[in-house]
């Protein structure tokens, strides 16, 4: 660590559902942070194997440990933002109970901030299976590191495919409070909301430092549900309705997410369409809501989808309306 530098206090936030097999890795990481002035909270979002017992254990060893308990809640985003809620830093730094970090992660990222004065500064992700390290890497290893970027440069690059790594991330606790006053109508999902707080930055910095991602296939994302077929048609209607407000209707990126939309509406369609039993019987009043603000946006942008597409989506609408209830 620098001398005379300022080290305030940095919040590790990571919510935790039935990761158990996991934990022994990831919070010892968040454990060995060298950073001085660290708060770690640890919540656990209502899991039924042994998570429970193993926080307990590592909050009796560490007195940076703050341990929460919720009632389980369905969604990745609203268990991190419970997370969020109880911590008290000025900054922000979200791991996932399946992951890990390397012992320098949040010096190096806070150090960048010194230097850069950025509101966001990102790590890179690395991905592994087991012990073995995958050939994944966001972002690629020909990106400069140095690379200092708009809030907007940086969220249009994760729109389309994800350029930049925002896991394990130092965000200022201000783009989180700010965006909820101004758009508190807004968030669908956590991809959804991690756009509109990129775009709400003036500077976003990437530090030299190595965020693991673990390849969990028994992960709330990976595992088959109404949420995660439907995650991706949720994100495009909040984007949606967050660029029409920001950019007006006729923007590039209003009009490019209606195009998107479509393309995940479809999708959303036929996955349900192959598992519609299942799909009727999870379907909660948020999904049921979100499917047809969906179909109403592709409505009123007849002209940007065109006639024909338009017409299969109110086929679609009609077809499963009665089936899915909505």
């Amino acid at each position: 660590m620098k001398e005379n530098t300022t080290y305030p206090l940095i919040s590790v936030v990571m919510p935790i559902y039935n990761t158990a097999r996991y934990l022994r890795k990831s919070i010892p990481s968040v454990m060995a942070q060298d950073y001085p002035n660290l708060e770690i909270v640890l919540l656990n979002n209502g899991s039924t194997d042994e998570s429970d017992t193993i926080i307990r254990e590592y909050a009796q060893q560490d007195h940076r440990i703050k341990f929460f308990e919720i009632t389980h809640v369905s969604t990745v985003k609203e268990s991190r933002d419970n997370a969020i809620a109880r911590a008290t830093g000025d900054w922000i730094v979200s791991v996932d109970s399946d992951d890990s970090i390397d012992n320098h992660h949040v010096s190096k990222l806070w150090l960048r901030h010194i230097e850069t004065n950025a509101e966001w500064v990102c790590g890179r992700m690395k991905y592994k299976e087991g012990d073995k390290e995958l050939p994944i890497v966001i972002p690629s290893l020909d990106f400069d590191m140095n690379t200092v970027m708009s809030g907007e440069e940086a969220m249009l690059r994760t729109l389309f495919n994800w350029e930049i790594g925002l896991n394990g991330s130092l965000r200022k606790r201000s783009i989180f409070s700010n965006l909820i006053t101004e758009h508190s109508d807004f968030f669908y999902t956590d991809e959804c909301d991690t756009r509109m707080y990129l775009n709400n930055c003036n500077k976003v910095a990437f530090a030299d430092t190595t965020y693991w991602v673990t390849c969990n296939h028994d992960s709330v994302s990976r595992t088959p549900s109404a949420t995660g077929i439907l995650y991706p048609l949720i994100t495009v209607v909040g984007l949606c309705q967050y660029f029409n407000k920001r950019y007006g209707r006729h923007s590039i990126l209003s009009e490019g997410a209606v195009i998107q939309l479509y393309r995940v509406y479809i999708k959303s369609f036929d996955y349900m369409s192959r598992n519609i039993d299942s799909v009727a019987k999870q379907l909660n009043d948020f999904h049921k809501k979100r499917i047809k603000e969906a179909f109403l946006s592709l409505s009123d942008r007849r002209d940007i989808i065109g006639l024909c597409r338009y017409y299969r989506c109110k086929y679609l609408y009609i077809r499963y309306q009665k089936m899915l209830k909505i």
